[in-house]
C-alpha cells in the first residue's frame, strides 16, 4: 500500500497500480530497453547513406541500418517524453508544486548544467581531430569560424532533451494554475453571488473572501462611480493575479 490518498478519499490509479517497493518495473523495464535502443540508434549514424550532418562518417554505407535509425526514430524519444511526463505527474501529486520544481531543478537542471561542460569539451575534441585526420594530420589553416551564439544557436547537443524537459516542466505548471485560478473564480462567483457571508467558507482562498466581503459591503459590484468599487472588475482581476502567484 503507497498510503496515498486523493482529494476524493480515493487511493489514484497510480498509486494503486504501484508494486510492493514503490516503482512500477514495467515502466523501469521499458525505459531500460528504449534506452539501450539509443545506443544502436546513435551507432547507426555513421553508417547512413548519402551526405550526413554526423562528425564520424564511415566508408562502408549501410541502408539496412538506416532503416533501423529511421524506425527507432519514429518513437525512441516520445517514449521517453511520455514517461518523463507520466512520472512528473505523479511526483506533482505526490509531493505538491514547490516540493516538485526542487525535485526537477535537482535532477533535470543541475545535471543539464554540470554535464554541458563535459560534453561540450569532448565534441570540440572529436571535430578537432576529424579535422586534422581530414587534413593529412595537420590541423587545417584558417578554419571557418563558428556560427554567433544566440538561443537559437546554442548547442545544446545530446542535453538538449534536458532543455526541453525543463521548457515542457515549466509550461505544464503555467497551464495548470491558469486552470487552478478559472476553477477557483467559477467556484467564487458561484459561492459569493448573494451576500459575504457566503464567501466565508474555509476552503475559499482568502483573496476572494476579501473581494467578495468588499463588494457586498459596498452594496453590489461593478456600478460606474461606486467609491467602494471604482475599478469595477479590477478587484477581481487583481484576486486572479494574486490565487494564481499564491497558488
Amino acid at each position: 500500500m503507497t498510503g496515498v490518498v486523493g482529494a476524493d478519499g480515493k487511493t489514484p490509479a497510480w498509486a494503486a497500480a504501484l508494486e510492493a517497493d514503490g516503482r512500477y518495473h514495467g515502466l523501469d523495464a521499458v525505459r531500460g530497453a528504449v534506452l539501450i535502443l539509443g545506443v544502436f540508434f546513435h551507432a547507426a549514424l555513421s553508417f547512413l547513406p548519402g551526405d550526413q550532418i554526423w562528425i564520424v562518417m564511415d566508408s562502408s554505407r549501410s541502408t539496412e541500418l538506416s532503416v533501423m535509425f529511421y524506425v527507432l526514430h519514429i518513437f525512441r524519444m516520445t517514449v521517453f517524453f511520455v514517461l518523463a511526463g507520466f512520472f512528473a505527474r505523479m511526483l506533482l501529486q505526490k509531493r505538491g508544486t514547490g516540493a516538485f520544481i526542487k525535485n526537477r531543478l535537482t535532477r533535470i537542471g543541475m545535471p543539464l548544467i554540470s554535464a554541458w561542460p563535459i560534453v561540450m569539451t569532448a565534441f570540440i575534441a572529436v571535430i578537432i581531430w576529424v579535422a586534422i585526420r581530414a587534413n593529412g594530420g595537420v590541423a587545417p589553416e584558417n578554419p571557418e569560424p563558428p556560427p554567433p551564439l544566440t538561443a537559437e544557436t546554442f548547442p545544446w547537443l545530446h542535453l538538449w532533451f534536458l532543455y526541453a524537459l525543463l521548457i515542457f516542466y515549466t509550461g505544464a505548471l503555467l497551464l495548470r494554475g491558469l486552470v487552478s485560478t478559472c476553477l477557483a473564480y467559477c467556484s467564487f462567483v458561484s459561492t459569493c453571488s448573494s451576500s459575504a457571508s457566503s464567501c466565508t467558507s474555509p476552503n475559499m482562498p482568502r483573496v476572494f473572501t476579501l473581494v467578495s466581503t468588499r463588494r457586498a459591503c459596498c452594496g453590489g459590484a461593478g456600478r460606474a462611480g461606486d467609491p467602494c468599487d471604482p475599478g469595477g472588475g479590477a478587484d477581481v482581476l487583481y484576486a486572479e493575479l494574486v490565487w494564481l502567484v499564491w497558488h
